[in-house]
């Protein structure tokens, strides 16, 4: 945790500091994932980054699920990011019903690879949008 700590903050903390600031820290996230989106986001790009995290003593991969959207004025935000199992259906679905009850609105294109999993699941929750395959990961 010091090494984190020194490349976050530029400092390195004690373990007794670190433990005494982590429950301020989850609240704090916490309060992000859940807050409320505002404004409509017309360019939604959905991907996941399959990470090694530690799990019951061992270090097993899991997806981040991560959306961005794109205002009309083209400013871009992180609108969520949660972790699943696995880039699937059930995962993407879980992701995408929480950005809906946040209050994600206005979406036209959502871009993304071509998992079967997260195309359903993006049909599913926006109907009538439109997807993209993203050109860099179809290169």
């Amino acid at each position: 945790m010091a090494n984190i700590t020194g490349e976050l903050f530029g400092t390195r903390f004690s373990t007794s500091t670190v433990s005494q600031l982590s429950p301020g820290f989850s609240a704090r996230v916490q309060a992000w994932k859940n807050r409320k989106l505002s404004g409509p986001y017309p360019f939604v790009l959905i991907d996941t980054l399959v990470i090694r995290v530690r799990k019951d003593e061992s270090v097993a991969p899991m997806a981040a699920l991560i959306a961005t959207g794109v205002s009309a004025e083209g400013y871009r935000a992180i609108l969520g990011l949660t972790l699943g199992d696995s880039e699937n259906e059930a995962s993407w679905k879980t992701m995408l019903e929480d950005l809906k009850r946040r209050g994600l609105s206005g979406a036209d294109l959502i871009v993304s690879d071509d998992h079967k999993g997260l195309k359903k699941a993006a049909w599913k929750h926006f109907q009538g949008v439109r997807w993209q395959r993203c050109q860099v990961d179809f290169l």
